[in-house]
């Protein structure tokens, strides 16, 4: 919501404790909000460092909604072969389990996927679709972002990196 700075800072708080915390899914989710309030202010290369980082530490596992969100984020910053395929993949799992916020925000990243790499009429749709879906769950928020990447088809200044 436009505060990734203090995201970030917050995150950082919960990640510097990892020697200290005997929950490795409060630091896991820590370094999911670290990776994307980075991603949010363009620091790419940051951002693939800490999931590295987090990969090596082995929080990938910490809980289910943990490694669908880890997922996602490979997705979103391209650390895979083919990341509309994988985004589809872990929407799957996510509506599987039963994660429905989690299915939400892969099409909103697999919306953005296609809509940056020229797909803009599959793109939008699946952001269209995002809308009434989120809009139907009450989140209100992820349709906001859905709306912000189809309006972003005709207003070039706005990032689809959300």
């Amino acid at each position: 919501r436009g505060r990734a700075g203090e995201a970030e800072r917050a995150a950082r708080s919960i990640v510097d404790q990892i020697d200290m915390s005997e929950s490795n899914q409060l630091v896991a989710n820590g370094f999911v909000v670290l990776i994307e309030s980075l991603q949010l202010q363009g620091r790419i290369n940051e951002a693939r460092q800490e999931l590295v980082r987090m990969e090596r530490l082995g929080l990938v596992g910490a809980s289910m909604k943990v490694d669908l969100a880890y997922q996602i984020l490979l997705g979103k910053l391209d650390m895979v072969a083919d990341p509309s395929a994988h985004l589809r993949m872990v929407r799957q799992r996510a509506n599987h389990a039963g994660y429905r916020l989690l299915a939400l925000e892969t099409d909103v990243a697999l919306a953005s996927k296609l809509l940056g790499n020229g797909q803009t009429g599959e793109g939008s749709e699946l952001a269209t679709a995002v809308m009434e879906r989120a809009r139907q769950a009450g989140m209100l928020y992820v349709a906001e972002r859905a709306m912000r990447l189809n309006t972003s088809q005709s207003d070039p200044a706005m990032s689809l990196t959300d």
